[in-house]
């Protein structure tokens, strides 16, 4: 575990971090805490710096690293380079480019630092599903991404009830460090308005962490003629903060962002009502608690919200009977803990666990998606939405060589909904991996109800599960296929096409085609280049292999059928651009994994390559080496005989 600072600090990710590591050891792992030195996210002194790249270089080769997240914009090149000799997971709170008051030069900075380590881990795992929805929709890819929340140690007997607030002032209380992104200027601002009411409120947090932030809050309460009524209590300890927990009637956090906001549900655990504010995952934190919410930096609305709690008894009992009865519903710290535990063992395992296919796909699937062409998707979308308009229904969706869902992943966003797709593969068991990946990723992108999935184990060589009857495709799909089939198979592809009626469109994405190419230029290029061009051709279960004719072969044969065919570029452009979207580590991994497809198959024709692969990976490793790895795209769409429209 790769941590900001000890791991004994008071901040909420610190006792995150420490009661995972604490479950985890109990179970019986072998755990070792790093805790980098300097002040996190951007702060580090040129000595802070060297400390925390001797601590990164001590990590033995092939360790699993868990990385907090606080640590990646002031470490973003280290962590880099650890990549290269770790697996790596990161553990993300939420990103730092997400605090609030960063001007737009500094938030887009921290991002892109942010963003490269994160291109580059092996797992992320997010501590609300607000963060990983966010991770989500700012392209990391969603099948990398794990939610693990915070849990909360619940009492072990029913607090004493010492809320009688007749003879005493309501006794407030907010658990922060004095930061500015815990709001706590707007809720000193709020107060001011209620003097009249009889209240008190204690602060509980550090202000060492932000001194100035501290020293002007405390100025500010005695400006605005708060003093005795607000109490600056500063760190306490577990004990002293659960007995500020049993006495309070009301909790309050003003905070601006949370990545989860765990003082919530430690004070929902102790039957506390809750005025809170909508920054961040705070509304996720929430949901089903006695909590009122309010937007983010509004002290009139946290005034407007108090209000009525502070002078009438009657609101605030209403409120705590609802607090009372939410307490069962809270996750205790050995659940969460589990399954942060569960999660991180599979993330770690699964570069064992899944065979070549499964490992290859997930690696290329970034590529793919960065190369296919969207226009092709502009044209099959507005096709497909004139065929279904007359009978609106789902749009039914064929994927031959399914594999692991990376189509269903790239089109679902690019057409209509709703939408029911087959997912068609030979290997079970890759089959339901991708089922699960997809079911996984359509939750994630709140699409549950809209995305209907079949998973249908198929011998492609044998059947083409295309129906010709009532229930025929609206589009059928591929990936990677075509190069792989034989004419005989491409025949029969189109003849079941034909079959339907009315006819489905045809999008076959990242057809290998003729024309990769290797940079800097090798003397063995060619050699090497033919080889792989003659290798393409064997039989691969269909017959002999179209290879790098299949994009002209199928264009002519759909074409003499009477579609309409649009080919399109999709070539790889393995680069420093691809690198810097899909991370350093698994950017080398998708070139090595192309000079061992090459460097085979020119063994397999009895190229010697010895000389060839020993320059090329010595280039990959010292950051020269760049590849276009030629692919195509065809679309093909009935012509208008044959079209719904005839």
């Amino acid at each position: 575990m790769v941590l900001p600072g000890p791991l004994d600090r008071s901040t909420g990710g610190t006792i995150y971090d420490r009661r995972v590591v604490e479950a985890a050891r109990a179970a019986g792992d072998s755990v070792t805490v790093v805790s980098l030195p300097g002040a996190f996210p951007t702060g580090l002194e040129q000595a802070d710096r060297e400390a925390c790249r001797r601590e990164l270089a001590a990590l033995p080769d092939g360790a699993t690293a868990c990385v907090d997240g606080l640590v990646l914009a002031a470490l973003h090149n280290e962590l880099l380079q650890l990549t290269q000799r770790c697996r790596m997971l990161l553990l993300i709170h939420h990103p730092t480019s997400e605090e609030p008051g960063l001007d737009h030069a500094l938030r887009a900075e921290l991002w892109r630092r942010e963003s490269a380590v994160i291109g580059a881990a092996d797992h992320v795992i997010c501590t609300s599903a607000f963060t990983a929805r966010r991770l989500i929709s700012r392209g990391v890819a969603a099948e990398t991404v794990s939610v693990a929340a915070p849990g909360v140690d619940l009492p072990q007997q029913p607090a004493p009830d010492n809320r009688d607030t007749q003879r005493r002032p309501l006794r407030l209380l907010c658990v922060a460090n004095l930061i500015e992104r815990k709001g706590l200027a707007y809720l000193l601002q709020a107060l001011e308005e209620l003097r009249e009411l009889k209240w008190q409120l204690t602060i509980v947090g550090s202000a060492e962490l932000e001194p100035q932030v501290a020293e002007q809050l405390q100025r500010d309460a005695l400006r605005r003629g708060l003093e005795g009524r607000v109490r600056f209590a500063g760190p306490q300890s577990a004990a002293a903060l659960r007995r500020l927990y049993t006495e309070a009637d009301l909790f309050v956090l003003p905070s601006l962002w949370e990545g989860y906001g765990m003082v919530l549900t430690e004070a929902a655990a102790h039957a506390l009502p809750i005025v809170t504010t909508d920054g961040g995952a705070i509304p996720d934190t929430v949901a089903g608690l006695a909590a009122v919410v309010v937007p983010a930096a509004d002290a009139p609305a946290l005034t407007a919200a108090l209000r009525p709690l502070l002078s009438d008894a009657a609101q605030l009992s209403t409120l705590q009977a609802h607090a009372s009865s939410a307490v069962a519903g809270l996750q205790p710290w050995h659940a969460a803990a589990a399954e942060f535990r569960r999660i991180l063992h599979a993330a770690a395992a699964s570069e064992h666990s899944g065979g070549f296919d499964r490992q290859w796909l997930a690696l290329r699937e970034p590529a793919d998606h960065a190369a296919r062409d969207e226009t092709l998707c502009t044209q099959l979308g507005a096709y497909l939405q004139r065929r279904v308009a007359p009978t609106p229904r789902a749009l039914r969706v064929v994927d031959l060589a399914g594999g692991t869902g990376s189509n269903l992943r790239f089109l679902v966003p690019r057409l209509q909904l709703p939408q029911r797709w087959t997912l068609c593969d030979i290997d079970p068991i890759l089959l339901d991996h991708g089922r699960r990946q997809c079911q996984r990723w359509i939750k994630q992108q709140g699409l549950g109800g809209q995305i209907e999935l079949t998973a249908r184990v198929v011998d492609l060589a044998r059947e083409i599960p295309i129906s010709a009857d009532g229930d025929c495709p609206d589009l059928v799909t591929s990936s990677a296929l075509l190069d792989l089939v034989s004419r005989a198979w491409l025949v029969q592809l189109v003849e079941r096409l034909c079959a339907c009626d009315p006819r489905p469109a045809l999008l076959a994405a990242t057809i290998y085609c003729s024309g990769s190419r290797f940079y800097p230029p090798d003397d063995q290029d060619s050699a090497v280049m033919a080889a792989f061009e003659a290798d393409m051709r064997r039989d691969k279960g269909f017959g002999a292999a179209l290879g790098g004719n299949a994009v002209g072969e199928a264009s002519r044969a759909l074409a003499a059928a009477g579609f309409s065919v649009t080919r399109a570029d999709s070539s790889w452009t393995l680069d420093g651009s691809l690198c810097r979207h899909i991370g350093s580590r698994r950017f080398t991994a998708l070139l090595e994994r192309q000079l061992a497809f090459f460097g085979s198959a020119a063994l397999q024709q009895g190229v010697d390559i010895s000389g060839w692969l020993q320059r090329r990976r010595a280039s990959l490793h010292d950051g020269t080496l760049h590849a276009r790895i030629a692919h195509s795209d065809i679309l093909a769409l009935a012509a208008a005989r044959h079209d719904l429209l005839r």
